[in-house]
């Protein structure tokens, strides 16, 4: 059995024990996983060079810390419906990835999980995302626009933090929590509307320079906003 499971890890370059996908043999370019795969291990594919376009289906249930930090030529990532948690640093450090779609199915966006994806110019949240957490999508610089769905409770601290392109922010009714510095030195952005589900919004959440911000009536704690 085992020099089964080797053999066919040698023939699909992944290295794989009891559904965990632990690393990547040789220099993959296009990589689909297979359905086997339960978990991706913490740094499964870290600083593979070589690798552009990944599949990830929703047998999947989550994808590890830094498994895909470093991949500078990753430019096509498909994560499938079934997958559950983006873990810290998963995608994070330099890439070609332009565009990412976050399923329904996926409960949390972990820390500085795209944090330096120096060319993500859009990402796609579904309803079903309940926590973006802390830097999630830190200095991500071509990143023009983001739409919060009402499923997040809790944007975190310093989660969209130094996006210069971005100009356009939608946080749908239901999100309750925008952490310290969730917004902050982004220059481009002049207008945000705050729901009033709202009750909750950290220190400089948004730079004073955000001028159109209309704050619901229960908010818990003051942040320094310009209307």
């Amino acid at each position: 059995m085992f020099i089964s499971d080797f053999l066919n890890s040698i023939k699909s370059g992944l290295l794989i024990k009891n559904g965990v996908l632990t690393k990547v043999i040789g220099n993959p370019k296009k990589i689909v996983i297979p359905e086997r795969v339960t978990e991706i291990g913490d740094f499964a594919f870290f600083y593979c060079s070589s690798l552009t376009e990944i599949v990830i289906p929703g047998t999947v249930k989550r994808i590890g810390k830094n498994a895909f930090e470093g991949c500078s030529r990753l430019e096509n990532v498909i994560i499938s419906d079934g997958v559950e948690e983006i873990d810290d640093y998963a995608f994070s450090g330099y890439s070609s990835l332009n565009h990412i779609e976050i399923p329904a199915s996926v409960k949390r966006i972990g820390k500085s999980a795209f944090e330096g994806a120096y060319n993500l110019a859009s990402v796609k949240i579904s309803n079903g995302v309940e926590k973006i957490d802390d830097y999630a999508f830190f200095y991500c610089p071509s990143l023009s626009s983001v739409k919060i769905p009402g499923s997040v409770n809790k944007i975190g601290r310093n989660a969209f933090y130094s996006c210069p392109s971005l100009k356009s922010v939608t946080i749908a009714e239901g999100v309750k929590e925008i952490e310290d510095y969730a917004f902050s030195n982004c220059p481009a952005l002049k207008s945000v509307h705050i729901p009033n589900s709202v009750n909750k919004m950290g220190e400089e959440s948004f730079d004073d320079t955000v001028k159109i911000i209309y704050l619901p009536q229960d908010l818990t704690e003051e942040t320094t906003l310009q209307k």
